[in-house]
């Protein structure tokens, strides 16, 4: 049997590698695909498991309801805490991987992302029209994150002494949302 395109057989046996190497790409994509879901899966997990999301019984209904206490909760304040949620996953991805840091190296480049992160929340935490409980902690919040930004700023520099001063300085940012949780009727994270 020869090589060339004058026997049938060689022709269909270059026809049938053509057609495994396609099945393996088409197979290969696939489980390239499902993995790359699977990893999203896992990432909004560990989204909603940091914003203290992700279990029954921290679902936040979309329109009004009536809690088991009796007390009604209004569209906006439902609004307004899925809002809160929305914005701090970025947040809290940024500060988990930045707390997982464990060298100087690993702290350096993750203290920039965190710090750009708390930038953008305090602008559209600012952006956003909260109800009249949460407002004045949403100030609060505002106003005591530019600190820790400085520090992870300085830490993203090289100066490694910020990294003590940001766990000074964010300790009352995580108050502070702590307050803002509560005034948005959503769980403690502690």
């Amino acid at each position: 049997m020869g090589y060339g395109w004058a026997t049938g057989e060689s022709f269909k046996s270059t026809n049938r590698r053509s057609d495994r190497k396609h099945m393996t790409r088409t197979r290969t994509a696939r489980t390239r695909t499902a993995l790359i879901l699977i990893a999203s899966a896992a990432v909004m997990s560990a989204v909603l498991s940091a914003c203290g999301g992700g279990s029954s019984s921290t679902v936040i209904p979309a329109t009004s309801t009536t809690q088991s206490s009796g007390q009604s909760t209004s569209t906006t304040q439902v609004s307004a805490s899925v809002e809160y949620l929305r914005l701090l996953a970025p947040v809290q991805l940024a500060r988990t991987a930045f707390r997982a840091s464990t060298t100087h190296a690993e702290a350096e480049l993750r203290a920039g992302p965190f710090a750009v992160a708390l930038e953008n929340w305090s602008t559209r935490l600012a952006a956003f029209s909260w109800p009249s409980a949460a407002q004045s902690d949403v100030q609060k919040l505002i106003a005591d994150i530019p600190p820790l930004v400085s520090d992870l700023q300085g830490v993203a520099a090289g100066d490694f002494a910020d990294v003590s001063k940001a766990e000074t300085d964010g300790a009352p940012v995580t108050a502070d949302s702590e307050s803002v949780r509560n005034d948005l009727g959503l769980p403690e994270t502690g």
